[in-house]
């Protein structure tokens, strides 16, 4: 999240060169054309059909052809599958691997490998979701969510989310991702490597025992602007503007229609898709509306950012053809700031006031069921709210989910009052999103990291469609 100002002396006064400690880092390979950091996305067409297979690598085979392949096989040993290519490009110092697989069958387990000429990465496997999901009580659908995590502090909220794999269809993180922007920073920063890519191709790879067998779905925080937490200073241009974010992720921004007047995608900062009766929306609320925390304009913070188009006006769209199919039962929304916290204090200042006039009328309008984000280092859930009053009809459930685990450490919150009902100010943790009741009850719950017990649980029902 945002820090105060005393904090940002300190870092101005630390900046450091830390030895890299990941002894696979392209920095001391970086010709290796291995895949690594694989991970799943839902592309935004039939998730029971298609998954997009995603992934990294330190450069590109010497072979003549360097395009992706992802094989599929139908069972676990198998030695031969069905070949799926795609499409790489350069981000800087690494390559970025995306590979659409489709013509699936939904409810089924397969298995895959990511070829890069003649690199291979090892067998994983992913599940299709099912074509009547609300329909099987034993196997109902399910959302881990994290939020604020990084390679620091996250240790057990990633053992909790390894075990529970099978068991889960996909996993969405609302912001900060990696925390690899404070990697010049050694006293917050220890298992940095020794530049802002090192810190994120750390990350990427320690969360492959979870996001390598079930999409990954990502929204931008404000550690995900630049390459360093202080701005744009010492950042070359490949590395601002959510460059990093928006290059080594796939999400299904131009097949919800997330694109500029140009007809170009937004890569990453907003989009939308639907499984099993649940239309999800994620959110920049970084950039793009009035008073955003970062513009194409901004000096002092996190770096200058934005500038990809008409968010609001998509965001209207989106969320009224949400509504006005039958089929969705439930609307939640996904994005990194909070407008209804304990803690008042951000960064830009006013920040929660500008988020809220931007986003609150659109959620009232199209009566948005839930809003998760995370940004304070805490947990914290509300009643339904809007105006900063509690409404049950049209309002919106308020979850903070920003304590996965980083270098940051947990906040301290003021408690269950007003607005706020439930609250944990010690503890890292992650949220589960599980349909019941043959899809009429949506079930929020979170988890401890350290053994991944639920404290805290709401339950809710579905609204009338307008």
């Amino acid at each position: 999240m945002g820090m105060p100002h005393h904090v940002w002396l300190v870092l101005l006064v630390s900046i450091v060169t830390v030895t890299p400690i990941v002894s696979s880092s392209c920095e001391v390979s970086p010709g290796d054309s291995m895949p690594r950091g694989v991970h799943l996305a839902f592309s935004g067409g039939n998730p029971g059909n298609e998954m997009v297979v995603s992934w990294f690598s330190c450069g590109l085979p010497s072979a003549a052809d360097p395009n992706p392949v992802v094989e599929v096989f139908a069972t676990e040993h198998a030695s031969n599958g069905t070949l799926y290519s795609g499409k790489s490009h350069r981000s800087y110092k690494r390559w970025q691997h995306n590979v659409v697989v489709s013509g699936l069958t939904p409810g089924t387990r397969y298995f895959y490998t990511a070829h890069l000429g003649s690199s291979a990465s090892k067998r994983f496997s992913f599940q299709t979701v099912a074509s009547t999901p609300l329909s099987s009580p034993a196997n109902p659908f399910t959302a881990l969510v994290v939020g604020d995590m990084g390679v620091n502090n996250s240790e057990d909220t990633r053992a909790r989310m390894a075990e529970r794999v099978g068991l889960f269809n996909c996993t969405i993180h609302v912001g900060d991702i990696s925390y690899a922007d404070d990697n010049h920073v050694a006293p917050i920063e220890p298992s940095s490597g020794s530049s802002y890519e090192a810190v994120y191709d750390l990350f990427q790879t320690e969360m492959e025992t979870v996001t390598a067998f079930a999409p990954y779905m990502v929204s931008p925080g404000n550690h995900d602007v630049s390459c360093s937490a202080l701005g744009d200073f010492g950042c070359p241009k490949a590395l601002r503007n959510f460059s990093a974010f928006r290059s080594r992720f796939s999400m299904p921004s131009t097949r919800s229609g997330a694109v500029d007047q140009s007809g170009r995608s937004v890569q990453n900062m907003w989009y939308s898709f639907n499984v099993a009766g649940i239309h999800f929306a994620s959110i920049s609320t970084e950039s793009d509306f009035s008073h955003s925390p970062t513009s194409p304009h901004t000096i002092i913070g996190g770096g200058a950012g934005g500038g990809f188009g008409n968010q609001l006006a998509w965001l209207r769209k989106d969320l009224a053809t949400a509504r006005q199919d039958p089929n969705i039962k439930f609307v939640v929304v996904y994005g990194h700031r909070p407008w209804y916290s304990s803690v008042k204090s951000d960064w830009p200042l006013r920040a929660e006031e500008h988020v809220q006039a931007a986003f609150e009328p659109i959620f009232y309008e199209h009566r948005v069921d839930l809003y998760i984000c995370g940004h304070k280092h805490f947990y914290e859930r509300t009643f339904a709210a809007s105006d900063g009053k509690q409404n049950n009809v049209n309002g919106t459930v308020q979850i903070i989910n920003g304590a996965a685990g980083n270098n940051e450490g947990v906040e301290r919150g003021h408690g269950p009052k007003g607005l706020v009902v439930a609250a944990n100010y010690a503890d890292e943790g992650f949220g589960s999103l599980q349909l019941i009741n043959n899809g009429t009850v949506l079930r929020w719950q979170y988890h401890l990291a350290t053994n991944g017990s639920a404290i805290d649980q709401v339950d809710l029902t579905t609204r009338a469609h307008l």
